[in-house]
C-alpha cells in the first residue's frame, strides 16, 4: 500500500463521508494561500507562500460513506484567532460531506512553514502530545504533516487529502472558515534562481581573477 500510494501525491480524488470532529488537530503555523494563484507546490509554507495573514490548517478525520474507514483531510486554512475550534462552532460541518481534493504525503523534514524542522524531534512530528507546539490558547498544532504519525495517533488509515477550495465552500471575502485549496500545483523556481545566482557570481569571480593575472 505504501508504494502505491507514493505514486498518488497530488492525484484529484472524491470523498464521500462525514467529519469527526472531536480528532481535531492544527498544523502550522502556516499562510493564507490564495487558492486562485498559479504559485508553486510548497504545500503552504510560510518562506514560499503568497497571500495575507498568518493561521493553521485545519486537519479532520473524516469517516467513508462506503467503507466506514477514516481517513485525515485538511479542510483548510483558519486564521489564529480562530486556532481554537470553540471559536468557530457554526463552520464545524456535520453529516454527510462530498468533498474533492488532491493526496498529499508526509512532509520531508527540513524548512516547513518557516521553521527549521528535525525529523528526529517528536515536536516536529505529526504526533499528538504534550510536546506539540503550542497554538492559541491551549491548543496543541504539530509543525509539519506527517501522515504515518498522524493516522496511528488518531486511529486512521495513513491517507491524507487537501481539500479543494470548491469543496469546502468556504473564502476569507466570505468570511467563512477554514479556506480550502491550500495546495500549490505548479512548482516554483527560488532553487533554480539560486543556482543560477551562484554561478553567476562564480564565474564574475573568475573573470576579476583572470583579470589580476593580466
Amino acid at each position: 500500500m505504501a508504494k502505491s500510494l507514493d505514486d498518488m501525491e497530488f492525484r484529484p480524488v472524491r470523498i464521500i463521508g462525514e467529519f469527526d470532529h472531536d480528532g481535531e488537530v492544527l498544523i502550522g503555523p502556516r499562510h493564507l494561500i490564495d487558492p486562485k494563484s498559479s504559485a508553486g507546490a510548497d504545500g503552504g509554507n510560510s518562506l514560499f507562500s503568497s497571500g495575507a495573514g498568518v493561521g493553521y490548517h485545519v486537519i479532520t478525520p473524516f469517516r467513508l460513506a462506503d467503507s466506514g474507514e477514516r481517513v485525515l483531510v485538511n479542510r483548510g486554512w483558519v486564521p489564529a484567532k480562530l486556532a481554537d475550534p470553540a471559536t468557530r462552532p457554526q463552520w464545524q460541518q456535520r453529516g454527510r460531506v462530498e468533498l474533492t481534493g488532491l493526496v498529499r504525503l508526509t512532509e520531508p523534514a527540513g524548512l516547513v512553514g518557516g521553521y527549521l524542522v528535525d525529523a528526529r524531534s517528536p515536536a516536529n512530528s505529526g504526533a499528538v502530545g504534550p510536546q506539540s507546539r503550542s497554538a492559541r490558547r491551549g491548543v496543541t498544532c504539530r509543525i509539519r504533516r506527517d501522515v504515518e504519525a498522524l493516522s496511528g495517533e488518531l486511529n486512521t488509515l495513513p491517507f491524507f487529502v487537501d481539500a479543494c477550495a470548491s469543496g469546502m465552500d468556504s473564502s476569507e471575502s466570505a468570511g467563512t472558515f477554514p479556506i480550502g485549496g491550500q495546495t500549490r500545483l505548479s512548482l516554483r523556481n527560488e532553487h533554480l534562481s539560486y543556482i543560477v545566482t551562484w554561478y553567476s557570481l562564480g564565474a564574475l569571480l573568475l573573470v576579476f581573477w583572470a583579470m589580476r593575472i593580466r
